[in-house]
């Protein structure tokens, strides 16, 4: 790694220093919810136990110290010091996660110099990870990248992966929306997922209190919210169902080309590597569940497609015959809550 400046030891000795001089864990006026005077001198001595570690070459040890600083605290010097620790052990994704914290937050009283070693050892560590820039069209949506949860929407940073093929879930409600990325090293990946459509015919459907006028529709006046609804439910199967075959093809491709890489007993008996091995079992589940999802889609469609002419040519009652019943639901002068009123409750998830 180049010009990182705590990859040698005379400067760990100056980051030790650093962590009784730097404003995030020692500065004396703090926010009232700042962390306690016990967290501050916690971390600083698993600050500098981590550090002394990881100058004794204790990889692995100094690794669990500072995470377990960084869980007590979350300061760019801790950020710093867990990030040298973790490309000692080639934990790129994690150590590009931290490195970018620590600029992110960098203290404005340190040296320019020691930026732009930072900013260096940023750019090194990117060559070895893809960076996913995630935004999702609402926000406090919960976004999980493969099994790491990421947090709410708008998400503020960066995620970065190894590289290899990853899924993004986004969930909202009862809604999900899921991507499938194949990301490179070295690569920024822009990525939006959108519930738009799901939405949009969730909200497009309401109950009608009775005695509305939407209610009270005849032959000639039947309420167009559900032939809307239901075309919007169909275009959106159609739409779903294309995408998800489509994601299935290329997916199918990608295992076509690891079997011929691996040979067809290189992964039973050790000949294949084993990460491509892992990649091609990767791509034959995304393409299973995208064939699955395809078809889910298609059946959504069909079902709005039967459902909308249904709905529109299904013989309804007459002006005279809807007056007659509702006369026969009153009682005592009052409508009964039971009668006639009541409207077509249609929606989607996808």
């Amino acid at each position: 790694m180049k010009r990182f400046v705590m990859l040698r030891p005379s400067h760990l000795a100056a980051a030790i220093a650093l962590a009784c001089a730097t404003p995030s864990l020692c500065h004396a006026q703090q926010p009232a919810d700042a962390p306690s005077a016990d967290d501050n001198t916690r971390v600083r001595a698993l600050f500098r136990k981590g550090v002394a570690a990881f100058t004794s070459g204790k990889n692995d040890e100094a690794a669990k110290i500072l995470r377990e600083a960084w869980s007590i605290r979350k300061t760019y010097d801790v950020a710093a010091a867990l990030a040298q620790a973790e490309l000692s052990l080639k934990d790129y994704r994690e150590a590009a996660e931290h490195l970018d914290f620590c600029l992110s937050h960098f203290a404005p009283i340190e040296s320019e110099q020691t930026l732009q070693q930072i900013k260096g050892a940023f750019a090194d560590v990117k060559t070895h990870v893809a960076a996913l820039k995630i935004t999702v069209d609402h926000e406090g949506a919960e976004v999980h990248v493969d099994d790491r949860n990421l947090g709410a929407s708008p998400l503020e940073a960066s995620a970065f992966v190894d590289p290899g093929v990853h899924t993004l879930v986004a969930r909202l409600g009862g809604d999900q929306v899921t991507q499938t990325v194949q990301a490179d090293a070295g690569k920024e990946y822009p990525v939006t997922m959108k519930f738009g459509a799901a939405k949009a015919v969730q909200a497009g459907a309401r109950v009608t209190p009775p005695g509305s006028q939407a209610a009270n529709t005849t032959d000639g006046e039947r309420s167009t919210v559900p032939v809307i609804v239901g075309g919007a439910v169909f275009v959106v199967g159609v739409a779903s169902a294309i995408g998800f075959k489509v994601a299935a093809g290329s997916e199918g491709d990608k295992v076509s080309t690891f079997a011929e890489k691996n040979g067809l007993s290189g992964c039973g008996n050790g000949t294949a590597l084993a990460t491509d091995c892992a990649a091609q079992h990767d791509a034959a589940k995304s393409k299973d569940r995208d064939n699955n999802l395809a078809l889910v889609s298609v059946l959504v469609a069909g079902t709005a497609a039967i459902a909308v002419p249904v709905y529109w040519f299904w013989p309804r009652q007459s002006a005279a015959n809807a007056s007659a019943r509702k006369s026969q639901l009153l009682v005592g002068g009052a409508p009964n809550p039971h009668g006639d009123g009541g409207s077509v409750w249609l929606s989607g998830n996808f």
